[in-house]
């Protein structure tokens, strides 16, 4: 999709000789530092899992202008070049590319030292990497190692055991750099290395994964806010969000009064928060599950403040002498290794804009040694700039009139750009071939070269390499290692005040009321800000005119410092300087120049570290000594000297270092490391030869990572049916001996967002020969094939694909994303036929979603064409149909009808243009304003194969969201009424950018059935609201200047006063009216009198020897109450009285006189006496007779009809 335009503008001193061997040689260019011994082999044995090719790498030094390379002999023998100058430690690939291809292997070079290497135990930042961010190692530690050598080098720091523990801000600075050259390689067309590619994916998933979600998110809130209206409350933000965004006070307002009499019966919109409002909300709703929380930690907090000003003082390294100047005088001219770091520093220099960013309070306080909590939260507060911005809207430029059309267009192009968040490809087509960063200026830079952008940057990466324990994230390490004293042989300061000159150890800076203190130790800055002495790498002060100025350690080529100064007007400047001035605590100037030795020069074994530095492959290990001077003696070193190893590995979780095997003797070691993680090698030069004198014994000791293998696949693909079966085919392999593989299948979500089920299969990577591994092809076994299938629902969101992801039990990891497009299924294309002039609705097509945007009550057509289908392969319009799947029956039909009717999409054949398209019809009122999304799915006839999609329809106040005006009301449309109607004209729609309405609105009232003079009103909107601020019922019997007849009325209401966010459209409202005749009131008639009950019809039944008679009330209705019964004068139950009989089952033969007193509610009574007689005494209970037997006349009968009703069930 293309989001921005193609013009080429981006939017969005002296050393001291150390004394280590006896005899001290000539260094010849020609010289060989290490040929293998005779008792080595220098090629493979049979059956070896490395094998070395020999080559010349080009490598890291401290002599500016000179190129040396490093050979490697076959078999892993090392010669360095033509320059007494020592290699810095460092590792590189031995083709020089940059690529971690396991095939080409990997050089480490060490350093030699004057003591034990016994090592720190303590974790570095490159341990944190590993354990805490999934696929940060595989990913950035490479770019790590590099940043290590490159700020031993830039900073002129010994490449020991500190530079992890105590560099991490500059670490992480220099990668930031790096990752920014990487993208800016990416726009000039420059080819980026395997390693690189890597990195930049990492950075660019992590920006796209953010985007994605938080704009889901955004989405959602919206769609809340529109739903409760002003029943909506924003979440709270989070701790570390120091100035919240809440809902705007114009809502607030609108929300506290009352609007109309009929709130009550009527639901009132608001005017709409600005985009930026949602995405904040979600921001602050959902910051724990995008990683954020973090954020919330001082220590992180304090992290990414130093990792900032780190930044600023490696651009200002690169400003002070030119980016390649520095990179050649600091690391050597050569092509390939020192372009890398000439590449990051040439990204450093245009990073103070990032400084620049957070701020004038900020970025003074920046230039201090310690950050300052003012200065940390403003740092976080760029971090959420940038993640609510997202990398895609920012370069997107475009942000439409309608709220919720930006936020669900900023969603399709978080998805759309998933694979390129940075922009980078479309960037590419205006710049490629150009020289890199041609262009690029402060005024001028792409968007991931913003100051959110690269805060979103430093986050990712301080997060990733951030010590945690238990859910804790914990500050870097800053205690001093024990033998810290200043020594001669480290550098001291020469000071010059108006005290004189002399030569000190350390400098008391004063900076705002507290005393810095600056020395060194064994090569280390040391200083005290106030709260205790410190390892660091830079130092800040006030020069003389005021400027705030951050200084560093320049590079040993260079010397002196690098400063990096800051005015009050928040300007940036760089310079190399051999002193620093500023003012004592009397006022009075200082000037301080370094003075004393340089740690780059040291002599002793300078070991290397060969092959593929990956679990179960060999790692040859040699110790290469050098005296003062370089020069090397085969012959001399390789009899009269012991060589010991110690091989150890950095165990994160013990947080100690522990050694892998027992310690080895020779000339050459080796070993086969078996976990991933930080080793060390230490080599003990002993010399066994006493007859040229004895030399004191010196140690070397190079450092390297054993990294996870490359996951290579070997098969991977996705079978589609086109229907509703998917299906992964997978093989793997990787260059060691076994691993293990678990295969990882995200299937596609719903249309509703749902997610989709993921698959899991592991597979062990089986030997193959010392040097590979593979595992089965997943096809081949029907078990497998089971685990990798997967059957589509019918709402299936088929445009998202599928996701396989495989990782190794060392923490390798890759992701290969498919479509799932196979040929016969139909698409969904953009529409050809846009709305007409007339009709106020808007479509947006994406492969991923449509949506339509429609006002409320608004005439006319509303058919809008939102797609176009195109039939699957081997099918044509002509000759298939197309049904939209109903989501309550899972069958197709033509026409999907939705809210009742409000909403219908129809598949339908375009004759003009001999293709199928889907119309959408919307029409709603204001009680209708709201977003509803709907999954769209399409079935071919032909086949029955699907595409889907989503369509959300959405109900506006107007076009834009502009101010329009609405009648409230409690009648539906078209009622018939006997009265006129309360209606009550108000204000719908706006933003809350925009302020309020401030025009007239009019109203008006029809008599449609014959054409009489309208009745009309206008007014600003203060002359319709009543005394306590409501808008009133209109006065419609006042209004309408004819008489009340019956017919058809109709009352419009609209917005005088023309305007940008003025939509002037009429909302109305018809009804009937029909007055009612009076009736005239019917006379009362009086209330009758109360009249006894009535009691009649005595019978007696001699054969049921029963009295029946009748009970009933009298004219005034009263009901009867109570029964009373006598038999012969005295009382007898009559429970069956109220049925009007009694049972005289008992009587004896003779004359009797049943008696019967019958009261109503009322109180009055009748009584009536009934003589009559019984002829026969009452018969004594008989027995029951037996049963008798049947007979068999009636059993044969019985068994017929049995028979019979058999047969009619069986036939029917």
């Amino acid at each position: 999709m293309k989001r921005s335009g193609v013009s080429r503008v981006f939017t969005n001193s002296s050393s001291k000789k150390r004394r280590r061997f006896s005899v001290l040689l000539t260094f010849t260019a020609a010289a060989a530092l290490v040929t293998p011994l005779a008792a080595t082999p220098a090629a493979a044995e049979e059956g070896d899992d490395i094998v070395i090719a020999s080559s010349t790498v080009p490598y890291l030094t401290a002599e500016p202008g000179v190129i040396n390379n490093i050979i490697v002999l076959d078999g892993g023998g090392v010669q360095i070049g033509n320059s007494a100058t020592l290699p810095a430690p460092q590792c590189v690939p031995l083709d020089g590319s940059g690529s971690n291809d396991p095939t080409s292997g990997t050089l480490c070079v060490g350093s030699p030292t004057n003591v034990d290497p016994t090592p720190l135990q303590v974790g570095g930042i490159e341990d944190f990497l590993s354990a805490d961010e999934a696929g940060a190692f595989s990913a950035l530690g490479w770019l790590m190692q590099e940043a290590k050598n490159a700020v031993a080098a830039l900073y002129d720091v010994p490449a020991d055991g500190r530079l992890s523990l105590y560099a991490g801000d500059q670490i992480r600075a220099y990668m930031i750099s790096r990752i920014l050259d990487i993208a800016d390689k990416a726009v000039y067309g420059v080819e980026l290395t395997a390693n690189e590619l890597l990195a930049l994916e990492f950075v660019e998933s992590r920006f796209a994964t953010t985007d994605q979600k938080l704009a889901q998110w955004a989405l959602d809130e919206y769609n809340s806010y529109q739903a409760a209206e002003c029943g909506y409350t924003p979440p709270a933000a989070p701790a570390f969000v120091t100035e919240p965004v809440g809902l705007p006070q114009d809502v607030i307002a609108w929300c506290a009064r009352r609007h109309t009499v009929l709130e009550s019966a009527f639901v009132f919109a608001p005017a709409l928060p600005s985009a930026a409002h949602f995405r904040a909300w979600a921001m602050y709703r959902h910051y724990a599950e995008l990683g954020l929380d973090r954020l919330n930690s001082p220590a992180i907090q304090d992290s990414l403040g130093d990792t900032n000003r780190a930044m600023l003082a490696l651009g200002g390294i690169g400003a002070a002498a030119g980016a390649a100047a520095v990179a050649g005088a600091s690391i050597g001219a050569s092509v390939t290794a020192s372009s890398f770091v000439a590449g990051a520093i040439a990204s450093s220099v245009l990073t103070p804009s990032f400084a620049a960013g957070t701020g004038a309070s900020v970025t003074s306080s920046v230039a201090i040694s310690t950050v300052g909590a003012a200065a940390a939260a403003g740092i976080v507060a760029v971090v959420v700039i940038g993640v609510v911005i997202t990398a895609v809207s920012i370069w997107q430029l475009v942000e439409y009139e309608e709220i919720g059309q930006s936020l669900r267009e900023s969603l399709e192009d978080a998805n759309d750009a998933a694979d390129d968040p940075f922009g980078l490809e479309e960037l590419s087509g205006d710049f490629a071939g150009l020289p890199i960063r041609t262009g690029l200026t402060d005024a001028n830079l792409p968007s991931y070269r913003t100051p959110a952008m690269i805060a979103r940057v430093n986050e990712i990466i301080t997060g990733a390499s951030t010590k945690k324990f238990s859910g804790v994230y914990l500050p870097d390490d800053d205690t001093l290692w024990a033998d810290n004293a200043t020594t001669p042989d480290d550098f001291r300061f020469f000071v010059t005040d108006s005290a004189g000159s002399r030569v000190q150890d350390s400098l008391s800076i004063p900076v705002d009321g507290v005393a810095t203190t600056v020395r060194f130790s064994k090569g280390w800055m040391i200083t005290d800000t106030g709260d205790g002495e410190k390892p660091g790498l830079e130092f800040g002060y006030v020069d003389p005119d005021g400027n705030r100025v951050l200084a560093t350690r320049a590079p040993a080529s260079v010397g002196g410092f690098t400063l990096t100064t800051i005015t009050p007007d928040n300007e940036f400047s760089s310079r190399a300087d051999d002193s620093v001035s500023y003012l004592d605590a009397d006022g009075g100037l200082v000037t301080a120049t370094l003075v004393g030795n340089s740690t780059s020069e040291l002599g002793g074994p300078v070991p290397t570290a060969v092959g593929p530095l990956i679990p179960g492959r060999t790692v040859i290990l040699r110790p290469n000594p050098v005296d003062l001077e370089g020069h090397f003696d085969l012959d001399r070193y390789a009899t009269g000297y012991d060589y010991t190893w110690t091989i150890q590995r950095f165990d994160v979780d013990a947080s100690l270092w522990s050694n892998v095997q027992d310690p080895a003797v020779g000339y050459d070691t080796r070993f086969k490391p078996t976990e991933v993680g930080r080793y060390r090698a230490s080599v003990l030069m002993h010399d066994t030869d006493p007859s040229d004198g004895v030399d004191d014994d010196v140690w070397g000791l190079v450092e390297f990572q054993i990294v996870p293998p490359v996951v290579e696949a070997l098969e991977l693909s996705l079978a589609d049916d086109g229907i509703d079966g998917l299906q992964v085919s997978a093989q793997f392999g990787a260059q060691i001996p076994s691993d293990d593989f678990t295969v990882s299948v995200q299937w596609p979500a719903k249309l509703d967002g749902t997610p989709g089920p993921v698959a899991e299969l592991d597979l062990p990577c089986l030997t193959i020969d010392p040097m590979s591994c593979s595992t089965v092809r997943t096809e081949n076994f029907p078990e497998h094939r089971a685990a990798l299938a997967y059957t589509l629902p019918v709402d299936a969101d088929t445009s998202r694909g599928v996701d396989v992801t495989v990782t190794d039990r060392f923490g390798a990891s890759t992701t290969r994303h498919f479509e799932i497009a196979n040929p016969a299924r139909p698409s969904l294309l953009p529409p050809e036929i846009a709305p007409a002039p007339t009709q106020s609705g808007t479509v947006a097509y994406s492969a991923h979603g449509i949506s339509v945007q429609v006002p409320v009550a608004v005439g006319g057509d509303q058919n809008y064409e939102v797609a176009r289908i195109a039939p699957g392969a081997g099918s044509t319009a002509e000759s298939t149909n197309f049904g939209i799947v109903d989501p309550a029956t899972g069958l197709p039909v033509t026409t999907l009808v939705l809210l009742d009717g409000k909403i219908t999409v129809t598949a339908a054949f375009d004759d003009p243009s001999g293709e199928w398209v889907l119309i959408a019809r919307a029409i709603g009122d204001v009680g209708d304003i709201g977003a509803t999304t709907i999954p769209l799915v399409v079935q071919q006839a032909a086949g029955g194969t699907r595409a889907s999609s989503t369509l959300t329809v959405e109900f506006l106040p107007s076009a834009g969201n502009r101010f329009r005006a609405a009648l409230a009301r409690d009648i539906e449309p078209l009622s018939t009424v006997e009265a006129m109607p309360q209606l009550v004209p108000y204000l719908i729609g706006g933003q809350t950018d925009w302020g309020e309405y401030a025009g007239d609105l009019c109203v008006k009232i029809e008599f449609v059935t014959f054409p009489q003079p309208p009745g009309e009103r206008c007014g600003a909107l203060a002359t319709f609201l009543d005394a306590d601020e409501r808008f009133a019922a209109l006065p419609l019997a006042e209004l309408y200047p004819g008489d009340e007849i019956d017919g058809l009325y109709r009352v419009s209401t609209w917005l005088a006063t023309p305007g940008e966010h003025v939509d002037e459209t009429a909302t109305s409202l018809s009804f009937y009216l029909d007055v009612a005749e009076p009736e005239e009131p019917e006379p009362e008639e009086p209330e009758p009198d109360p009249t006894p009950p009535t009691i009649s019809g005595f019978a007696w039944s001699q054969s049921t020897r029963t009295l029946s008679f009748t009970a009933a009330p009298g004219p005034d209705g009263s009901p009867i109450a109570t029964y009373a019964c006598t038999i012969d004068r005295r009382s007898t139950p009559c429970p069956d009285a109220s049925s009007g009989k009694w049972s005289g089952a008992s009587l004896a033969r003779g004359s009797h006189v049943f008696g019967l007193t019958v009261t109503t509610e009322a109180g009055l009574s009748t009584h009536a006496d009934y003589r009559f007689n019984v002829t026969s005494n009452p018969q004594p209970p008989q027995p029951p007779a037996p049963p008798q037997p049947p007979r068999p006349a009636q059993i044969i009968a019985v068994i017929v009809i049995t028979i019979i009703g058999w047969l009619r069930k069986l036939f029917g």
